[in-house]
């Protein structure tokens, strides 16, 4: 509620144009390109004995949000350019040792600064996003310190801005109308 209060402005009335067509080959092959990818990420860092290989089909899903070629190299840079800032806070949180309720508090400030910032600036977005998943990757499994957690976040995060970056290739070679 916070957040809409502060950041949602009211918009004016948009004036709609002709209804689109059902069936738009441009989006089906971009929606087919991207459901493979991101599917055979998670199939392959599965295959590929990564602790969390979740967080490599995450990467390609956001980063696949953009449009254009450019739009995918500049998430790509946010999000590894975020991730290893974040990794630096992170560290730092588990560097103090705080207790429950002192995570439980960063729980709250840092999804409500990601909030605030994610459509404003993705890169500052991202390096709040990496220590709420450390933090909450770190209370789930057993056995785990921060540090492994730490470093197979940003290997993921590689790995899937890879699997991301080639599925931007392959769309911007494919002769299908890129909108």
């Amino acid at each position: 509620w916070l957040h809409d209060r502060i950041m949602v402005k009211d918009k004016p009335k948009e004036v709609t144009g002709p209804a689109q067509p059902l069936w738009q080959p441009a989006a089906f092959v971009k929606a087919l390109v991207a459901g493979i990818t991101v599917g055979g990420s998670y199939y392959l860092a599965s295959l590929g004995g990564i602790d969390n290989p979740y967080w490599v089909p995450i990467t390609v899903a956001a980063i696949l949000q953009g449009q254009r070629m450019t739009e995918f190299w500049q998430r790509s840079l946010h999000r590894a350019t975020g991730t290893a800032l974040g990794m630096l806070l992170a560290a730092g949180i588990f560097a103090l040792s705080p207790s429950p309720l002192v995570l439980l508090l960063l729980l709250f400030v840092l999804a409500f600064t990601i909030e605030m910032l994610i459509t404003k600036n993705y890169a500052l977005a991202c390096i709040f996003i990496t220590p709420l998943t450390v933090i909450l990757a770190h209370t789930a499994p057993p056995g785990f310190s921060a540090q492994t957690l730490i470093i197979a976040r940003m290997t993921d995060v590689l790995i899937g801005i890879g699997f991301a970056l080639l599925a931007g290739v392959i769309l911007k070679l494919l002769p299908v109308e890129n909108r």
